[in-house]
């Protein structure tokens, strides 16, 4: 399995979404160029808006608040469950108020 199935999940789509990712274990340099090849993707299909749950979400470092400003860039973004360690990157950087966050 390639990184980027363990990081996209093919779970059901809520029925108000549009395109949904769920990411598990690390976001960071590594993970991250597949994450922005995934975002383009779903955009390339007319992505609205793009739910990312990030509950599984065990350490982001800067890659992964490079990869979901992109994001937010392309498309609306709303983040579902996040962690403790990615709620606090994005506390800590001032970016609350960039996304909606989905408890």
């Amino acid at each position: 399995m390639d990184e980027i199935d363990q990081l996209t999940g093919g779970s059901p789509l809520p029925p108000s979404i549009d395109h949904f990712m769920e990411l598990e274990g690390v976001v960071d340099i590594s993970t991250a160029r597949e994450l922005h090849e995934e975002v383009d993707r779903l955009v390339g299909q007319g992505a609205d808006s793009l739910t990312i749950d990030m509950s599984r979400v065990s350490f982001m470092d800067s890659s992964g608040i490079t990869f979901l400003l992109n994001a937010r860039q392309r498309t609306s973004v709303a983040i579902r469950a996040p962690s403790v360690a990615v709620r606090q990157l994005i506390e800590v950087t001032g970016l609350t108020e960039f996304f909606q966050i989905l408890d």
